[in-house]
C-alpha cells in the first residue's frame, strides 16, 4: 500500500532511506555535505522531508523549505527510485508535497523549483531533461521568464544555469521584480550558503519589471 508522510529526524531508519535516495539520485554539484542537510532537518522547523512508503520501504522522496515571511517555498529535491518510476507515484508525491506548502503558507505565492534545462549535447541526458520538465509542466508548473537563474555548485565549479519554475497558488501573470530578487536571495542564502551578490546581479542582468511568468 502506498502512503505519504512527512517524516522527522527521530524517524531513524526512514531517514535513513530517504538520505540514501537523496545521495544516489542527485549529482553532486546540485547536492550538499550529507551533515549539512542532516543539520537542517534537525534544527531548522521550516525544512520539511517526505516520503512515500511502499510496505514500509522508502520509494521517494521530496525535500520542501519553507520561506513563510517572503511567502514562498522551494522544493529543493525529489526523486522516486527507478522501479516505481512512470507509475503516477512522483504526481502524487508532488501534490502531496504542495498541499504541506499550501497548508503551512495558506496565503502563498507558490512553490518554486529549480529544474535543469534541456540544452545539453548528449540525446539521453536530454530527453530526460525534456521529460522532467514536461513533467513539472503537466502539474501547473510555469517557468519565470526573463532571468538567467544560475545553480550555484557545491563542488565549487560554475554555476549551471537552470530554469527557476513556480506553481502559483492562484492563477497569476507575473511578479515583480522585486519579489523574485527577494526569492533568489533567500534561496542563495538559506539553502547554499551563498553570500555573494556577483551571481544575483547576472540572474537578474537586463530582467525586465516583472517578471513574467509563462502563459
Amino acid at each position: 500500500m502506498l502512503e505519504f508522510k512527512e517524516i522527522t529526524y527521530n524517524d531513524n531508519e526512514l531517514l535513513k532511506q530517504s538520505l540514501d535516495i537523496y545521495l544516489t539520485y542527485f549529482p553532486p554539484q546540485e547536492t550538499r555535505p550529507l551533515e549539512k542537510t542532516i543539520s537542517m532537518i534537525e534544527k531548522d522547523n521550516n525544512y520539511h522531508i517526505i516520503a512515500t512508503l511502499q510496505d514500509n520501504k522508502v520509494i521517494g522522496i521530496s525535500l520542501l523549505y519553507l520561506f513563510p515571511s517572503l511567502k514562498f517555498g522551494l522544493l529543493d529535491y525529489m526523486a522516486i527510485i527507478n522501479e516505481f518510476q512512470r507509475k503516477g507515484i512522483g504526481t502524487k508525491l508532488f501534490s502531496f508535497t504542495f498541499k504541506i506548502f499550501s497548508s503551512k503558507i495558506p496565503d502563498g505565492i507558490g512553490l518554486l523549483m529549480e529544474i535543469q534545462k534541456d540544452n545539453v549535447q548528449k540525446i539521453n541526458e536530454n530527453e530526460v531533461r525534456k521529460r522532467r520538465i514536461k513533467f513539472y509542466k503537466n502539474l501547473g508548473c510555469k517557468c519565470l521568464n526573463g532571468i538567467n537563474y544560475l545553480l550555484p555548485s557545491q563542488i565549487g565549479g560554475h554555476p549551471e544555469e537552470m530554469y527557476l519554475m513556480i506553481k502559483p497558488i492562484k492563477n497569476i501573470n507575473s511578479l515583480s521584480r522585486d519579489n523574485v530578487f527577494e526569492f533568489v536571495n533567500a534561496i542563495y542564502s538559506k539553502i547554499y550558503n551563498y553570500k555573494s551578490e556577483n551571481l544575483t546581479n547576472k540572474v537578474f542582468y537586463n530582467s525586465p519589471h516583472p517578471i513574467p511568468i509563462e502563459s
